[in-house]
């Protein structure tokens, strides 16, 4: 597992939803609480009726075998991503798994670049918007953040 002040590896992807995400959502959270625990691996996810976006950080070994399995997922269609090697984690492997809707996002995030619905960006808007969606965990989740 990589510590807070180790060098990390970050993907993050949008993808819209195949399966119905009010049906699914609570297994796709406790499947990934399992699965990234095991990798040791943490993580973000947004979800809304049309969008799913997420960030993932761990070791890049581990962020890469992740996705391969994310790709696979038959509950929906990833659209693009994007990946960076990032200076340290932003979330405890403690939190395997958080995630965030609409009413959680951080004040004026669409505004300042997270539009997780579009699925035309550059890496550096989909490095924009996977901070805005850190950001985001971080006020909903203070105690499994790392602060910095």
């Amino acid at each position: 597992m990589s510590l807070p002040d180790q060098p990390v590896y970050q993907a993050c992807y949008r993808s819209t939803p195949i399966a119905d995400p009010k049906t699914v959502i609570l297994d796709i959270v406790r499947l990934s609480e399992v699965n990234n625990h095991k990798l040791g691996v943490s993580g973000m996810l947004y979800f809304s009726p049309v969008a799913y976006f997420q960030m993932i950080e761990g070791s890049e070994k581990n962020v890469l075998k992740l996705m391969d399995s994310i790709r696979l997922d038959a509950r929906h269609a990833v659209i693009w991503e994007s990946y960076q090697p990032v200076a340290r984690r932003s979330f405890r492997t403690e939190l395997p798994m958080g995630y965030i809707d609409d009413a959680d996002l951080r004040s004026g995030a669409i505004d300042n670049g997270f539009h997780p619905k579009r699925d035309d960006y550059s890496k550096a808007q989909a490095n924009i918007a996977c901070q805005f969606l850190v950001t985001s965990g971080q006020q909903k989740y203070p105690s499994m953040s790392y602060t910095y």
